[in-house]
Order: C-alpha cells, then sequence, then structure tokens
C-alpha cells in the first residue's frame, strides 16, 4: 500500500481527487487575480483621471496669481 492513501481508495483515485481539489483552488486563485486586475484597471483610470485634472487646475495657477498681485497692488495704492 502506498504511503498517504486512505484504507480502500486506489492510487489512481486518490491522484483524481487530488487533481480536482487542485482546479477548484486555482480557480478559486484565478477568479480572485481577475477581480485584483480589474480592480487595478480601475485605479489606472482613476489615476490618469486626476492627473489630466491636476494638470488642468495646474495650468492656471499663474493667471491667479496674477491676479493677486494686481489686486495686492490695488489695495496697496488705496491705502495711500
Amino acid at each position: 500500500m502506498v504511503t498517504g492513501v486512505a484504507k480502500g481508495k486506489s492510487v489512481p483515485k486518490v491522484i483524481c481527487e487530488a487533481r480536482a481539489e487542485n482546479r477548484e483552488d486555482f480557480k478559486n486563485v484565478f477568479h480572485w487575480l481577475a477581480l485584483v486586475e480589474s480592480s487595478m484597471n480601475d485605479v489606472k483610470q482613476r489615476l490618469t483621471s486626476l492627473q489630466r485634472h491636476m494638470a488642468a487646475l495646474l495650468t492656471i495657477v499663474p493667471v491667479v496669481n496674477e491676479r493677486i498681485d494686481r489686486l495686492e497692488a490695488r489695495v496697496a495704492a488705496l491705502e495711500k
């Protein structure tokens, strides 16, 4: 009798059961990997969108700074 085989079971049957169990385990693992991959793709898309919005906001910073400088100058002129 082969070590590790339950009494009354043949070696091929034990191997088939082990393979079926492994198939189920791999099926579960690949399912979770697909979920993680999908989630990562969503995160990548959100990051890309955020980068586009930040770039748009950063392009207006010099304009806003210029307006602030002009307002400060006007306030300083009024205070004199």
